[in-house]
């Protein structure tokens, strides 16, 4: 059986059983995670403490790792597509200063 707070292990015989009204049942390995979740009414998603805390903040960073992965070679293509953009405009403007010579010379 697992702490319905914090994650840990409860051995058989030990922690507190918590029933609702409604039939839904807690177990806790400690009164720190009773107290956490049943009085001050916090979530073991925001308490850095438990283990789907830290499920969650691993997953974050994996998430976060695979954005990176992914932008970094969108911004290799666009470097190279800045480039070649910057020589057709080059090309460009010397076409156009052949062109404004020729006129000027007739």
């Amino acid at each position: 059986m697992k702490c319905t707070f914090c994650g840990n292990e409860v051995m058989k015989g030990t922690g507190i059983m918590f029933v609702k009204k409604d039939g839904t049942i807690y177990n806790f390995d400690k009164g720190k995670c009773e107290k956490n979740f049943i009085k001050l009414k916090r979530k073991p998603a925001n308490t850095k403490w438990t283990e789907l805390y830290n499920r969650n903040k691993s997953q974050t960073k994996r998430s976060a790792e695979k954005k990176e992965k992914q932008i970094e070679p969108e911004k290799e293509e666009h470097k190279e597509h800045k480039a070649k953009h910057e020589e057709h405009a080059a090309k460009h403007k010397q076409h156009k200063e052949k062109e404004h010579k020729k006129e000027a010379k007739k």
